[in-house]
């Protein structure tokens, strides 16, 4: 078995930890809550959320790895919170408070020293 080790990366992790966080915040449930196995309503469509923007830049494949589910689940999470946004005014409320807060607090990533030519 090939090791991805992308996927072990502090800084992606960092990112995903961020994401988790302030999808918690908005939805007010736990970050253990949104990656946990149970099939709560409450917790689910916050999960969906995180799922839906991870995969935006991330493989189906990773954004079910870091949330302990199959591609399959990226897939349906995605289509579900297509949905809510379009049927759901308070879900769509708040993802669009997510995505605010998201480019509002982002860490700034370091710049990496450019060597010097003497």
């Amino acid at each position: 078995m090939k090791v991805n080790w992308k996927l072990y990366d502090d800084m992606e992790a960092d990112k995903f930890s961020f994401l988790v966080r302030i999808v918690a915040e908005v939805f007010s449930v736990t970050p253990e809550q949104i990656l946990c196995r149970s099939r709560f309503a409450r917790w689910v469509e916050p999960r969906q959320l995180v799922a839906t923007i991870w995969s935006e830049n991330h493989s189906l494949q990773e954004t079910g790895y870091r949330l302990d589910r199959h591609h399959g689940a990226i897939i349906h999470a995605r289509e579900r919170v297509r949905f809510l946004v379009e049927h759901d005014d308070r879900f769509a409320d708040n993802v669009r408070e997510c995505l605010q807060r998201l480019i509002n607090e982002a860490p700034m990533e370091e710049e990496t020293p450019k060597e010097k030519i003497a």
